[in-house]
This record gives structure tokens, C-alpha cells and sequence, in this order.
């Protein structure tokens, strides 16, 4: 059975029939519910499932009647001696009003965990009219309502704000390093040196914006030509060497030609 109501806020049902107030009522399950009304025990939605109680004193395996059941299973009885079920419309704002500061915030941060809204004392005294509407349908004490709640409901996750990075195409940065290689090493990149330089390029990217963001003074990565043209070099000194003298070679020819 689902609990959750379309619009996210727990229902509060007022019951029907006269109610009293109790000011002794220990919202923590400490002792056995002190019953704040007449109940509700002739309202037929309420059909809990079997479970275990101690009616009377005599232990009952499997008890299937009407009522709430206590965290020490024994079932809960109205001012009228009738088996009891949480007053809606009154018990949640004496079980709010009841509690410790320290009490009332740990219970309204597993509230919260859970997703149910409790940023107002309004908002709060309805997600605990949800639970004890919930403790009504499963017929057992609104703190074991709340554990069988966090049971069956996974905790909401806070959406954090994801930092995002921006880097060259990598078309952008292939087209260029392939220019520089070009001039470098009298040739284009093979394939895998290209994949090796775009990557390593991104990555030198990408580091110098999450060195921005830690903060301080960052120096950016450099301009794609100017890091393909370290990287050719690396990669095949030798042939870089040999381009670079076959230029100044080519320099010289032409300086003599244009002698002659």
C-alpha cells in the first residue's frame, strides 16, 4: 500500500465523535500510548494486519482486531475501554507540543531524510498526523510506524551542483596538431600519436580549470600549436632534428640561389 499523497504534504483526517485532551501523553513510546480521545475504532477503513499484542494481559500471536499496538506489543484501549486508534485531528499537535527541543529535532530530521516536509511547525504536526494515520492503517504506535516508514522509504538525496569543464573539439585540436607536426617532423601524426596528444592536450586543459577553481593564480594550458609542437618534438626527436636542419639547409640553398 502506498502512503505518499500526490501533492508531497501527509494527510491530516479529522475524525468524527467528541474528543478529550490528555496532557499526559508520552509521544516517544516510553510507556504505552496514553489515549488523547475516544478514538476512532468505528471508522472501517482501519483494517490493520494480524500482528502480535497482549490484549488484556493474555498474548495474543497474530492479533488481527482493531487498534493500535504499542512498541511493546501491547494493544492500546481508550478513556471508553475500546480497542484505540490515533485521534487525527488532535494527537499529532499534542504529540508535537510534547516533545523536548532535543526530541522534536530528531525526529523532524528523520522526517526530513525521508521527504516529508517539516520546515513549518504546520508542516511538521502534518507529517506526524501522516505517521499516525500510517500507525492507524498498520494498526501499531506512530514511532513504529515511522521505523517501518524509513524501512520501506529510501532516503531523498540532496541534487548538489555539479561543476562543469569545458575543452577544445577535438577535431579543433587533431587539425591543428596535425599543421604543427607538419612543420615539425615534415609529416602529419599517425593515428595513435594523435590520439595520444588530443588526449593529453583535454587533460592539460581540464587540470588548469580545476586548478582555477581551487583558487589562487593558474597559469591555462598552452595553445594547441605550441603544445604539439613540444609534443612532436618529444615524441620523435630525431626527426625533429632532422626537419629542423633540412630547413636550415633549404635556408641556405636559397640564400646562395638568390646570389647566383
Amino acid at each position: 500500500m502506498t502512503f505518499t499523497m500526490d501533492d508531497g504534504t501527509p494527510p491530516v483526517v479529522q475524525p468524527t465523535g467528541s474528543t478529550t485532551t490528555n496532557t499526559d501523553v508520552d509521544p516517544f513510546g516510553n510507556v504505552p500510548p496514553v489515549p488523547t480521545s475516544t478514538g476512532v475504532v468505528t471508522e472501517s477503513r482501519y483494517n490493520p494486519p494480524p500482528r502480535n499484542a497482549r490484549v488484556n494481559g493474555v498474548w495474543t500471536t497474530g492479533y488481527s482486531g482493531p487498534g493500535i499496538v504499542d512498541k511493546r506489543n501491547n494493544l492500546v484501549f481508550g478513556p471508553n475501554m475500546q480497542p484505540y486508534y490515533y485521534d487525527l485531528y488532535n494527537d499529532p499537535t499534542i504529540e508535537y507540543v510534547s516533545m523536548s527541543e532535543d526530541r522534536r529535532a530528531s525526529v523532524l530530521e528523520r522526517l526530513d531524510l525521508r521527504g516529508l516536509p517539516v520546515d513549518t511547525p504546520e508542516q511538521a504536526i502534518s507529517s506526524i498526523g501522516y505517521l499516525m494515520e500510517f500507525g492507524n492503517t498498520i494498526g501499531r504506535d506512530w514511532e513504529t510506524a515511522l521505523r517501518e516508514y524509513e524501512r520501506l522509504s529510501p532516503p531523498k538525496v540532496d541534487v548538489q551542483a555539479v561543476t562543469r569543464y569545458r575543452v577544445t573539439n577535438s577535431q579543433d585540436i587533431a587539425a591543428v596538431a596535425d599543421q604543427t607536426a607538419q612543420r615539425t617532423l615534415g609529416r602529419k601524426f599517425t593515428a595513435d600519436e594523435l590520439k595520444r596528444f588530443v588526449g593529453a592536450y583535454q587533460q592539460q586543459e581540464l587540470q588548469a580549470q580545476q586548478a582555477f577553481q581551487a583558487g589562487g593564480v593558474v597559469e591555462g594550458a598552452p595553445a594547441v600549436d605550441v603544445a604539439a609542437q613540444s609534443f612532436a618534438q618529444q615524441i620523435a626527436p630525431t626527426e625533429a632534428n632532422a626537419y629542423k636542419y633540412l630547413g636550415y639547409v633549404d635556408q641556405l640553398f636559397g640564400s646562395l640561389g638568390s646570389r647566383i
